[in-house]
């Protein structure tokens, strides 16, 4: 069976307890999230079971405690990469 395509939009800074879905989507919608995203320059990387339970909360929800490693994983593998492709390492 074909997974189903999902795209969530993650914002976290210092003024939150934790990350809050800011958009989700799927199928259409989804690809066109990652596009905008891209042209905006924030970070895309793939994550399909943590998609898949993400894109289960509405917009502008803080992710649950039980979500906590699994984002702060993802988060950090995206900042690492980041910094990496700014000092233009990798």
């Amino acid at each position: 069976m074909k997974r189903r395509r999902v795209s969530v939009a993650l914002a976290y800074d210092e003024t939150t307890v934790a990350p809050i879905v800011v958009a989700r989507g799927e199928g259409e919608l989804a690809d066109r999230l990652v596009e905008i995203a891209r042209a905006s320059g924030v970070p895309v990387t793939e994550s399909p079971e943590l998609a898949d339970s993400l894109v289960r909360l509405d917009p502008e929800t803080l992710i649950p405690e039980s979500m906590y490693v699994a984002v702060a994983e993802l988060l950090a593998l995206v900042w690492r990469s980041s910094d990496r492709q700014k000092k233009g390492v990798g």
